[in-house]
């Protein structure tokens, strides 16, 4: 992990799987958000490879498990049923809201 604070005390920690040169004292740094809910998922140090943020984590587990469930109620024909139907839709509709708080 590296921490990084920001001008503005913006804290991010990046997620680091590799061995890197510890960046300078005052580098610059980037990060990139989502477009649609403008949710921060990576960010760059100085020049090098995009990295995940750890803030980003939980918003990367909730969409894996939307895309599960959602293959599942598909490839079962759970449409077919109405309250599988309703339970899919609230689980949808909770993982949205998810999305929208974190």
């Amino acid at each position: 992990e590296v921490n990084v604070t920001g001008v503005n005390d913006e804290y991010h920690t990046f997620i680091v799987n590799d061995f890197i040169d510890a960046p300078k004292r005052q580098s610059a740094y980037q990060i990139g958000k989502d477009y649609i809910l403008q949710k921060e998922l990576k960010g760059t140090l100085g020049n090098s490879d995009p990295y995940r943020l750890l803030a980003a984590s939980p918003l990367v587990f909730l969409s894996v498990f939307i895309i599960v469930i959602s293959f599942i109620s598909f490839f079962y024909n759970l449409n077919e049923n109405p309250d599988s139907l309703r339970a899919v839709a609230i689980l949808n509709i909770l993982t949205l809201l998810a999305f929208l708080a974190i």
